[in-house]
């Protein structure tokens, strides 16, 4: 499972999937559409997940194409993205899962509806960069943003990294946002630090679907 948006706007989808013979598809239940994709079992068995998710040669072939999806979806629709290496056994638990959190996804498309998430990262670019005035900096986005949080990243250099934000933009207000960022990146320049905005991404930082099961390891791609 990719992701659930609803299904009065069904999405064109991208021939790729995670298993490249299986196109992705729809499932539709209790108004929503679950985008997903048929896996042989041997490749995404419950049991061997873990050790999946730990081999980066295996993440790596497949996490691309997750992320195609989500973006194709997200470019037409709006949409709650599901977890890395989310499995149901079949269609009929694809219902189910719909018809049992319905009200969840229901709440959350309509937190995200007309809504993109963007990131923003600070780094110091040299010995001498003034780190003073983040909270300023933050405050400046704010304004133009429905929600910010703290981003985790992969791989966190605290000496280089100073910030890491996601912000959650109504699309009216993605033009001001933007010219903010702008603003602020020139203005960083002059205390040596590097200011980067980019997006607009599958808003996972502010929403994730619920978990299937026990089994599922709760990992974006």
């Amino acid at each position: 499972m990719y992701c659930v948006t609803g299904s009065s706007q069904l999405p064109l989808l991208p021939a790729e999937s995670v298993f490249p013979i299986f196109p992705p598809y729809t499932i539709c239940a209790a108004g929503l559409a679950a985008v997903v994709s048929r896996v042989p079992d041997e490749e995404y068995d419950p049991d061997f997940t873990p050790d999946r998710l730990m081999d980066r040669l295996w993440v790596e072939q497949r996490a691309p194409a997750h992320e195609t999806v989500l973006n194709t979806v997200m470019l037409q629709t709006t949409m709650v993205a599901s977890a890395f290496c989310t499995v149901l056994d079949d269609e009929e638990q694809v219902t189910a899962y719909l018809e049992r959190h319905v009200d969840v996804f229901e709440a959350q498309l309509e937190m995200l509806r007309e809504r993109q998430e963007f990131w923003v990262d600070v780094e110091r670019a040299g010995r001498r960069a003034k780190v003073d005035g983040l909270g300023e900096m933050r405050g400046r986005l704010c304004r133009w943003a429905d929600g910010i949080m703290d981003r985790r990243v992969a791989v966190w250099n605290p000496r280089r990294r100073v910030a890491s934000w996601s912000l959650l933009v109504k699309r009216e207000q993605r033009p001001a946002f933007l010219a903010e960022a702008w603003r602020l990146a020139d203005e960083c320049r002059d205390r040596r630090l590097v200011l980067d905005c980019s997006g607009p991404w599958p808003a996972g930082g502010f929403t994730l679907a619920p978990p299937v099961g026990p089994a599922l390891i709760s990992r974006r791609a």
